[in-house]
């Protein structure tokens, strides 16, 4: 497989994508965004710092993870209609 770099979060299974996408649903609050990803605040601090830093790269994963995800759910739905119909 290939060796990706992708930007994760120390100590979380989170992608910083991913703590960034929560942070944007949150209205752009870090406090909510925390308490809703059960994080410290000042870990999603770090992901909104690291990401300022670094956001062509985090940008990048996420598309490559969004569509990875978009096609596992377009199979899936393929599969259940079939099932289905």
């Amino acid at each position: 497989g290939s060796n990706t770099q992708r930007a994760a979060l120390v100590g979380t299974r989170l992608d910083i994508w991913q703590v960034m996408d929560t942070v944007r649903n949150s209205g752009n609050s870090v406090a909510q965004a925390a308490e809703y990803l059960n994080l410290p605040v000042a870990r999603v601090e770090a992901a909104v710092r690291y990401y300022a830093v670094n956001k062509e790269e985090v940008d990048r994963v996420a598309g490559r993870e969004i569509a990875a995800s978009d096609r596992v759910e377009a199979a899936w739905r393929a599969g259940e209609e079939i099932l289905v119909g």
